[in-house]
């Protein structure tokens, strides 16, 4: 047996949930948030947002958010395999490290 006790969906990762349905206007108001109600880092926050979509409970919870967090990481997993952007901008660096898609 594990050391490690097993997790289980709970309220703190109902508020997660819950959190998500929220809208920031920047990524930076995101994350100070997260840093006051959940006392956390963003990295530690979205690894346990991660878990929690993956949990059948919280598809019980609430199938549509759910389905839009797991599309959404599927649409950023998928960019960042290809190097393009959704419309096909290339992101790769070029040999000199720059990234096309971020020129003026």
């Amino acid at each position: 047996m594990s050391t490690t006790a097993a997790r289980i969906f709970d309220a703190a990762d109902r508020a997660i949930l819950e959190f998500e349905r929220l809208r920031f206007l920047t990524v930076g108001g995101k994350h100070d948030e997260i840093h006051a109600r959940f006392a956390m880092t963003p990295v530690t926050y979205y690894v346990r947002l991660n878990w929690i979509i993956n949990q059948p409970e919280a598809a019980e919870y609430d199938a549509t958010l759910v389905r839009h967090l797991v599309e959404l990481r599927e649409k950023r997993r998928a960019v960042r395999t290809r190097g393009t952007t959704a419309t096909g901008v290339e992101t790769r660096p070029d040999h000199r490290g720059v990234r096309p898609a971020l020129l003026g």
